[in-house]
């Protein structure tokens, strides 16, 4: 994708919006819970932003990427791009320790193409928080359309946040998922050791546990992963090609996706599954036509 480092630097520059606002989230992660501010009002107000129409040259290396077509539209699925900007804003008052949170699942769906050459219209709010005291699942709901059609792409993003006051024991320990027996494959995909790095250029999702191994291995995985929306947007595209659209996509990420790897996507009805090169599950869904 980036042969050069002049190309690199281009696309990282593209991103400043959204190192800002994940950057500020990393920061208020610094803060201890209780010296932050009063509990937040859930559901919250919507944050409405106008964005820059994103660049052809992104848009094709990003298809490129994750196998999407060119075909003059903007891929829903590179919605992160342009609305985790606003993650600071929606998530920096929070009392959760944020820099330990993980991407737990998205929901989203699709009611129109997205035009190229056209400023974004995005709206994001703080849509519910779940605690039940050992773990706390943020959710997010951005839209995203043009001028006239404000709600061509509908997100549903969920944060898993372990919580320190969370014992050991606590809970009945859950099955690992598996794909059902009558499941058929649909695609498969593979994924180089930079590829963590590349899709953090491309979107602006720079945690360095997708690039930095040290830093990944410090935080538990055996080496750099995949981003959630790596997997997902790769599987979207699969999808779409076997069963010719996809309106919608609703997935949970079960375990992370060790790079260099490569993945299987496996389907029994609406019910959808990526498996890592073990046929351990990474990823679980439902997918709508």
């Amino acid at each position: 994708m980036t042969s050069t480092t002049e190309e690199a630097l281009r696309f990282a520059r593209l991103q400043k919006d959204t190192l800002r606002g994940m950057g500020s989230l990393a920061l208020a992660g610094l803060v201890p819970g209780p010296l932050r501010g009063m509990p937040p009002i859930v559901p919250g107000e919507w944050i409405e932003r106008r964005v820059p129409a994103p660049p052809d040259a992104l848009i094709d290396a990003y298809c490129d990427a994750v196998g999407a077509r060119r075909d003059g539209t903007v891929p829903a699925h590179l919605f992160p791009q342009w609305a985790f900007a606003m993650s600071g804003e929606l998530l920096g008052g929070l009392r959760y320790p944020l820099l330990r949170a993980v991407n737990a699942g998205c929901r989203l769906e699709v009611r129109g193409e997205l035009p190229r050459g056209r400023d974004l219209i995005v709206r994001g709010r703080l849509a519910a928080i779940d605690d039940d005291g050992r773990r706390a699942v943020i959710t997010q709901r951005f839209t995203t359309g043009v001028e006239g059609a404000t709600q061509l792409v509908n997100a549903e993003v969920r944060a898993f946040v372990p919580l320190a006051k969370g014992r050991r024991g606590d809970g009945a320990k859950k099955d690992a998922p598996k794909a059902s027996a009558g499941a058929r494959e649909l695609g498969r995909f593979e994924v180089g050791p930079r590829a963590g790095w590349e899709f953090a250029l491309l979107t602006g999702d720079f945690n360095p546990i997708h690039w930095a191994r040290p830093w990944a291995r410090a935080s538990g995985f055996r080496g750099v992963i995949l981003h959630g929306f790596g997997t997902y947007s790769r599987a979207w595209e699969i999808v779409r090609r076997a069963r010719g659209g996809l309106a919608e996509l609703d997935a949970r990420f079960t375990r992370p996706l060790v790079l260099p790897g490569s993945a299987r996507v496996l389907a029994d009805g609406d019910a959808i599954w990526v498996v890592d090169a073990n046929d351990a599950v990474v990823m679980e869904g439902r997918a709508v036509r």
